[in-house]
């Protein structure tokens, strides 16, 4: 059968392709018919009556950083299949074009008429019984063609910097993507990215019953200079909806024609392109009767929060039909959360909440929509709240090693949970504690972890450590090394060489000795002229380190001599280099 269907669908787009030559020639006199075209708004509108059933399972939204691969269905040129158009040179670009009627391999449900086929028409709609090739966008109801439109409105792919229109059947369901497209007259200083997807209303991917989704990416212009666009706005104003064709059903999302992100609901001819940037809506478009309000920007999965941190969420519901309001409520409220609500042509919902720990585990939460049509109709999305309080970080061992003036710290962890990093802190005297140190932690494994850090260069004494581990929220312990760390004395004489060397203006000398005895510890110039006297006095055995600062000496090669006099007297010279 899917042999049978593939041949099918490559027949009909071939014969598709004969009719796009014979059109060719005519193409010249269409454009600049429509070139010339004056557009005249409508004066006035008539009131129409409404009906319809949608059922809002679910909406998904991306934050803004996600525009470009927002999309509901992911987008790619390798899977998806360029769309043949009519009215176009290469048989992609055009302007107007249509594609051939395409067999759908499902049941497409329109207020209860079944489609098995479906025309792509590349002005932002799709129809079912004959191609669509109108350029200025009317509002729904509308006669006599039923039409599903994402953005119904004068797209143009001719010039190179647009891209086309794509589409996709995925099991049953078909995605088309017009992806980048620009805006009549050959314009793409402004482009547009949406979507449509239809199915049998049996696929999960949509909500179950659900059978239309628009969904958008990065939308920027309205208007086609044929329809009263002045830089792709203003004039004809684009159309976003279903229509039955029989001039009474519909619902629409409202009709778009300037910048920005102004919504008044879905009887507004003004609203901004910009507030369908990045959303997604899915809706059941089969039954006739009062629409229900529609889902906007709740999430599609679970809301996982860490305790301590603060949740923002902005969820509502629209009114697709004109004149109702929706209002809304809450059950299932948290002890801790905020919920605002404001009632409107959009109902919205503020959520704030900081859990603690103590919280943590699920919680649903069901947010409910009701219009104000005489026969109410009511939309609930319920979403799983998961508060996690992340575990400490489980230290297996901690222990230390000395190495003539070097501490070396090592520790194990049997599992971490949101761990950033260790923070190494160290004290010779009580409570008085010192940063020296990072090291990255793992974030979150149950597998066992090793870490070191070495402490160098130190003076003997007492030391003790502590580790400060903190997670990538900002919570932290600590975790104590339970010996304290003895540096002895030194067995033999030594002078080090400085460091750094060269330096400017500072370097550090250090020096250790076995047994006390009076120290002098000198730096002189080239010519053995003392400049400097940094150590002069009794020292008992010891590892120590004098700073050295060269401000106010110029360039050049010092030297330095440690003398010491005791039980054994020691003297040695080094060379360092100032360099300014």
């Amino acid at each position: 059968m899917k042999k049978v269907f593939t041949l099918v669908l490559l027949f009909v787009l071939a014969f598709g392709s004969v009719i796009l030559k014979a059109q060719d020639s005519q193409q010249s006199d269409y454009d600049r018919q429509k070139s010339n075209t004056q557009y005249v708004p409508p004066t006035s509108k008539a009131p129409v009556n409404v009906n319809g059933n949608h059922s809002i399972l679910n909406l998904t939204n991306c934050p803004p950083r996600d525009r470009p691969t927002c999309l509901k269905e992911p987008f790619d040129t390798l899977t998806w299949t360029k769309c043949p158009m009519t009215f176009s040179s290469d048989g992609f670009r055009n302007d107007d074009g249509s594609s051939a009627a395409i067999p759908l391999p499902f049941n497409f449900n329109l207020y209860g008429t079944i489609y098995n086929q479906v025309y792509i028409n590349n002005n932002g709609n799709l129809t079912f019984t004959q191609q669509l090739s109108t350029f200025t966008p009317f509002a729904f109801p509308s006669t006599p063609l039923a039409i599903v439109a994402p953005f119904f409105a004068d797209v143009d792919t001719r010039n190179l910097v647009s891209g086309v229109v794509w589409y996709k059947f995925t099991g049953n369901r078909l995605a088309v993507t017009w992806d980048s497209t620009g805006y009549y007259n050959e314009h793409s200083d402004k482009l547009n990215t949406f979507q449509c997807i239809i199915s049998d209303g049996l696929d999960p991917f949509l909500g179950l019953g659900n059978n239309v989704c628009f969904s958008y990416g990065d939308m920027e212009w309205t208007t086609g200079d044929a329809s009263g666009g002045i830089g792709g706005f203003f004039g004809a104003p684009a159309t976003v909806g279903v229509n039955e064709g029989n001039g009474i059903d519909y619902a629409t999302l409202g009709r778009f024609d300037r910048p920005g992100t102004y919504y008044g609901g879905p009887g507004v001819d003004s609203n901004g392109v910009s507030y369908l940037d990045c959303q997604n809506f899915c809706l059941n478009v089969s039954n006739v009767g009062n629409i229900c309000p529609v889902a906007q920007n709740f999430p599609a999965g679970n809301v996982n929060i860490l305790a301590g941190n603060n949740y923002l969420g902005s969820y509502g519901f629209a009114s697709p039909e004109i004149t109702q309001i929706t209002s809304g409520s809450v059950t299932g409220v948290p002890p801790g959360m905020t919920v605002n609500i404001s009632n409107g042509v959009t109902c919205t919902f503020e959520v704030s909440w900081t859990p603690t720990c103590a919280q943590a585990g699920t919680y649903l939460v069901c947010f409910k929509g009701i219009d104000n049509a005489a026969a109410p109709c009511t939309t609930t999305v319920c979403v799983n709240y998961v508060v996690d309080c992340p575990l400490p970080v489980e230290l297996s061992s901690f222990t230390s090693s000395v190495f003539g003036r070097d501490v070396t710290l090592d520790w194990s962890t049997a599992t971490e949970e949101n761990n950033a990093r260790f923070e190494i802190e160290r004290s010779s005297t009580e409570n008085n504690w010192t940063k020296i140190g990072s090291v990255n932690g793992n974030g979150t494994t149950a597998s066992p972890h090793s870490y070191s850090f070495t402490d160098r260069g130190l003076a003997s004494g007492n030391y003790s450590y502590r580790l400060r581990q903190v997670d990538f929220n900002g919570n932290f312990r600590y975790f104590n090394l339970s010996n304290e760390v003895i540096i002895g004395t030194p067995d033999k004489y030594n002078l080090n060489q400085n460091y750094p060397n060269p330096f400017n203006p500072v370097t550090k000398i250090s020096y250790s000795i076995p047994a006390q005895g009076k120290v002098s510890l000198s730096v002189f110039d080239m010519t053995g002229k003392e400049v400097r006297n940094l150590v002069n006095g009794i020292q008992t055995a010891g590892y120590y380190s004098v700073s050295f600062d060269g401000s106010g000496l110029a360039s050049g090669v010092y030297y330095y001599r440690l003398e010491v006099t005791g039980e054994k007297n020691f003297v040695d010279t080094r060379k360092m280099l100032l360099v300014k």
